[in-house]
């Protein structure tokens, strides 16, 4: 049985940031869906209350069996984006089958200070079918088409180097909250 973890703003955050203190954000699979973790540093007030409660818009990104999942918010012009990778959960033999099969769309976002580790504030959404589909049809086509985690870096990297979260905006699908 596994230990329930309590998660309130304020307090720790259960996992380090893997930057050692610099801003990131990144997507770990949970169950039928997937998290948000968002490290950030000198965050305001307003910023944090943005992103608990303010105009949002998400949406996906995919190239090469690599899906983006994009967040925006507009009143503060903020924008990330997140590269899911299928092939590395499958590699380090985490259940990346519920994920696939799964119909879940509940993406909790949080908001994590990327020096202190205090989680600043968190944000469960509920993704539109449009969105889900595409980020689940992208990892089933990554499962395909890498051998291996390593060689689907090399094209994120190509990505990431010619594409800038807006052009995603952009490209990709994009719904409002």
């Amino acid at each position: 049985m596994q230990t329930l973890i309590k998660l309130e703003a304020g307090k720790p955050f259960p996992l380090r940031n893997p930057l050692g203190g610099s801003d990131g954000a990144f997507a770990s699979i949970t169950g039928q869906s997937f998290d948000l973790i968002c490290w950030a540093n000198g965050l305001s007030s307003l910023e944090v209350k943005t992103w608990r409660k303010g105009k949002l818009r998400y949406g996906v990104f995919v190239r090469d069996g690599i899906p983006f999942f994009i967040l925006h918010f507009p009143v503060l012009d903020w924008s990330l984006d997140v590269s899911i990778d299928i092939l590395i959960e499958k590699e380090k033999n985490r259940q990346y089958l519920e994920f696939m099969a799964g119909e879940g769309n509940a993406v909790t976002l949080y908001l994590v200070d990327g020096k202190t580790n205090i989680l600043k504030g968190m944000r469960m959404i509920g993704l539109q079918p449009i969105v889900a589909d595409a980020i689940k049809q992208a990892c089933a086509l990554q499962l395909e088409k890498y051998p291996n985690s390593a060689a689907l870096n090399v094209s994120l990297q190509r990505l990431l180097s010619t594409y800038t979260t807006p052009d995603m905006m952009r490209s990709g699908v994009m719904v409002s909250l």
